[in-house]
């Protein structure tokens, strides 16, 4: 184990814990909100955070590329999860002025990852199997199905006293969830399996919500249920084996062209 991969680790981990936020009757570091937040409100923030010190610490335990790639989305995970945390803060503008040095480490990880990606190859993109081009097309259409809600909640603007990150976040997941639908596409293995954890904690946060309103029978309810049903059959697509071995060939694929890790 390298020790200058478990520095830059901790150093993100350092960043993202220092940061403070304050919520009305008191503040404390986002670290201590991953253990003592209440669920109720702090949940959808708790749940990336916890998995993306997760990914990091996986990080360490791979090599070369894989790394980069472990920590890259490791802190995009704790970005998420800052952003989520600011969104319920009665002071935004000053928590996420107090994350610019861990914006700036972030930006620097994806960078990198970006950076080390090697090349693709077009016979493996030629050769990629029908499931995974019915994947996509299932996915786009989910998106689809998100777009006339999407439009009017921007176009309506903010609701009285709704913070305007909170409002924006729609639109921040759809452009996430484009970005993974194309890494998809041209094969990348662990956008199937991010794509599936945000599609879990997505299902996780509705059912804890509002699960409820699928036991009654309205146009929402029967998009919503639409919705679902399409994104678990284009999962059953792309982790089917025609789809899992195609993911896994052109990722050896890669890696033989491009068998120097990048330097850190």
């Amino acid at each position: 184990m390298r020790w200058e991969r478990v520095a830059s680790i901790a150093l993100l981990l350092v960043l993202y814990g220092i940061i403070m936020e304050f919520a009305g009757h008191g503040g404390g570091p986002l670290a201590l909100l991953l253990v003592f937040g209440w669920p109720q409100v702090w949940g959808s923030a708790q749940l990336p955070g916890w998995i993306g010190i997760g990914v990091l610490i996986r990080s360490l335990f791979v090599s070369g590329q894989s790394f980069l790639s472990y920590r890259g989305w490791g802190a995009t995970l704790l970005g998420c999860s800052l952003w989520l945390f600011a969104s319920s803060s009665e002071a935004v503008l000053f928590t996420l002025m107090t994350a610019i040095p861990f914006h700036i480490a972030w930006g620097y990880t994806i960078w990198q990852g970006y950076r080390g990606q090697p090349a693709f190859s077009k016979p493996a993109l030629d050769r990629r199997p029908t499931t995974v081009l019915y994947a996509v097309l299932f996915f786009g259409f989910t998106l689809l199905l998100r777009l006339p809600y999407l439009v009017g909640g921007l176009w309506h603007g903010p609701q009285e006293g709704q913070p305007w990150l909170s409002h924006l976040l729609p639109l921040l997941l759809f452009a996430g969830d484009l970005v993974l639908i194309y890494a998809i596409w041209i094969g990348k293995n662990w956008a199937r399996w991010a794509f599936l954890a945000l599609a879990l904690w997505g299902w996780g946060q509705f059912m804890w919500y509002a699960g409820a309103t699928l036991t009654t029978l309205s146009p929402q309810t029967l998009l919503v249920a639409t919705h679902i049903v399409a994104t678990t059959v284009a999962f059953v697509m792309v982790f089917t084996p025609p789809g899992s071995r195609w993911f896994q060939t052109i990722g050896h694929s890669d890696q033989r062209r491009d068998p120097q890790p990048a330097a850190l």
